[in-house]
């Protein structure tokens, strides 16, 4: 062992004659190629590429990698036990230089005991079924010793698979050819408590010194607070030498979508806990408050006594907002009017561009065109991203595209003027899941005083829609220029009151209807 037919990572997990994993995705299958610096299909380079921000595999592979990714998404089977498994059987003494009596060791460790048993379980399984399968992966012992136990798994190369609990002192005067480091974002110590994942990590990579040429540390977490490990691999990831992988989990397990069953459970979680759904499934960090936007807030504005369109009347002025977009993002369109102190929106229509298949300018021209032209409007506006080609299209139908330049400060007071508009009640939108979870995808990216608000840069995610409708209601609803948001988050309720009394504004009959923004100040 190996065989001799050429052996890597790829021919032990998908050949039948080895796991035979049928079900492993090509998001998941690229992150264990690129672990081992091997070639990638056309498929697999696409989806390495949405995961790691762009940024193309190293030759020759990485020795350590890091995968941010939600929950049930396979990251410990998939990647975790595969890894671990491979570095187990092809360990070669002989290469690794060691010293007699030396024993090489693969460190398991979780958030707690039951989640490293559960890695160490899915180890146990890929050995047993190569073993079953014809390859003695695992040492022979005599009558009173077994190559599996509760903490161990020893394998032929000498290799021994060990859980270790989550202390740095733990895994001291151990060589290890492998770390495995899992939900470390969630991990707490009574030894450490705040630093317990990085020191953790330290420990790990100074055992794997001498064997760095073989060895591979990987650490796998759904996200959880802006801090530690994971946190710093996060911020760091554009420049490390690192492999960072950034996917929710239905990117790296498109099954969950596959799956009738996981597909609902999907969707009644995010209906349910909007916030927890962005951060373990949608893989994505945040402070207390998560989402920009509320579930309650959006309930509140997401209208059942209404149609999705709603038909032009005589006499409505009409406003018009689109986010052009034709390769990955959605091109989305809104229509709405101000009706006394509510902002309708009669219509919101998007366009999703397929795999491979941009959107076609002229088509959604077209289609763009007939549509607002029944609302009798002539002038559209748009942010700068619309293109020339676009712009020359849509002339051809007698529309004219107003190019409005918007900057951070700008979108940024878009989306709270639209957020506080919502918590009033003041927001007519047709009930839609599509909508909603636009909407919900929102966060504040950045940090301190350096935010911008949208949608996190991760495949699967979209702002475009809020960003029309938020767009039209600071138009015809614009309560930044109304109230003085310095003097109201500095807490002058009194002058805010009367400066909403003046313009029109009708006063919450309680201080609990107060809009507040992200950070629970009064609005």
């Amino acid at each position: 062992m190996p065989p001799k037919k050429p052996f890597n990572i790829e021919v032990m997990v998908r050949d039948p004659d080895w796991l035979g994993d049928k079900d492993i995705s090509a998001p998941q299958m690229s992150v264990l190629k690129a672990i081992y610096g091997l070639p990638m299909d056309k498929e697999e380079a696409g989806a390495f590429l949405d995961m790691s921000g762009g940024r193309k595999p190293v030759k020759g592979g990485y020795f350590e990698t890091t995968c941010c990714v939600g929950v049930r998404a396979g990251k410990g089977d998939k990647i975790g036990a595969n890894v671990m498994t491979y570095q187990a059987i092809t360990f070669d003494r002989k290469k690794a230089h060691l010293a007699p009596g030396e024993i090489p060791y693969l460190g398991i460790i979780a958030q707690n005991i039951e989640g490293a048993a559960q890695n160490r379980g899915y180890l146990e399984g890929k050995a047993l079924l190569l073993e079953e399968k014809g390859w003695p992966i695992l040492e022979k012992v005599n009558a009173q010793e077994r190559a599996i136990t509760g903490l161990q798994i020893r394998y032929a190369t000498g290799v021994i698979a060990q859980i270790f609990p989550a202390k740095k002192a733990s895994v001291r005067n151990k060589t290890m050819i492998g770390g495995l480091a899992d939900e470390l974002a969630w991990w707490e110590t009574e030894e450490v408590k705040v630093n317990a994942d990085v020191e953790i990590c330290r420990a790990l990579r100074q055992r794997m010194t001498t064997t760095r040429a073989m060895a591979k540390f990987v650490k796998l977490s759904s996200p959880h607070m802006e801090h530690g490990e994971l946190f710093s691999d996060f911020e760091k990831r554009a420049t490390s030498r690192r492999l960072f992988i950034h996917a929710p989990s239905w990117i790296f397990n498109p099954m969950l979508l596959n799956d009738k069953k996981q597909r609902e459970q999907l969707r009644e979680t995010e209906r349910d806990d909007p916030e927890g759904y962005l951060r373990d499934f949608g893989a994505q960090f945040g402070k207390a408050g998560g989402a920009f936007y509320t579930s309650d807030e959006i309930d509140r504005a997401m209208r059942v006594d209404r149609p999705h369109i709603i038909q032009p009347r005589e006499g409505v002025e009409y406003r018009s907002w689109i986010d052009a977009a034709f390769k990955k993002d959605n091109f989305a369109v809104a229509v709405g009017h101000r009706a006394g102190d509510e902002i309708v929106f009669d219509l919101v229509h998007w366009w999703t561009p397929t795999k491979g298949r941009p959107l076609d300018d002229r088509a959604v021209a077209l289609e763009l065109a007939q549509l607002v032209k029944t609302y009798r409007i002539d002038r559209i506006s748009c942010d700068a991203h619309a293109d020339v080609p676009f712009q020359s299209d849509i002339r051809k139908f007698d529309l004219t595209l107003e190019v409005r330049k918007m900057d951070t400060e700008e979108n940024n007071a878009m989306h709270r003027n639209f957020k506080a508009l919502m918590r009033r009640g003041l927001v007519n939108l047709p009930k839609d899941d599509m909508i909603r979870k636009d909407v919900l995808s929102c966060v504040k990216n950045g940090r301190g005083n350096k935010y911008r608000i949208e949608a996190p840069n991760l495949k699967g995610f979209h702002d475009d829609i809020t960003k029309v409708c938020a767009a039209i209601a600071i138009d015809l609803y614009p309560v930044g220029s109304v109230v003085d948001l310095e003097a109201l988050n500095s807490g002058a309720i009194r002058d805010v009151d009367r400066l909403m009394r003046e313009r029109g504004f009708k006063p919450p009959e309680r201080d609990d209807e107060l809009p507040t923004d992200i950070m629970g100040q009064v609005w």
